[in-house]
């Protein structure tokens, strides 16, 4: 799916915090909760901020651990763990 920008905002994501962003869905490598994101191509997108796998946060969602490794770069998910913590941008 090659790199996806992760920092577009979610529909609201201007009143929500970092912790709004946290799925249930859990990483199947590192055990960490993923995030939720919105892509311009693939829609709304869930991602591992430790290892960076993610997917389509319909089928994360439908078939948990069904996630692609390297589903977002490390500068994309930096990106977007610093515009939705306290202060960031």
């Amino acid at each position: 799916m090659g790199a996806v920008d992760v920092t577009d905002k979610i529909s609201g994501s201007e009143y929500m915090n970092i912790l709004d962003h946290l799925t249930e869905i859990r990483c199947p490598n590192c055990d960490v909760q993923l995030f939720r994101a919105f892509d311009p191509v693939a829609g709304e997108i869930v991602f591992c901020s430790e290892c960076l796998a993610g997917g389509r946060c319909k089928e994360a969602t439908k078939y948990r651990g069904a996630l692609t490794g390297n589903f977002v770069t490390r500068q994309s998910a930096d990106d977007f763990l610093r515009k939705v913590r306290p202060g960031g941008v």
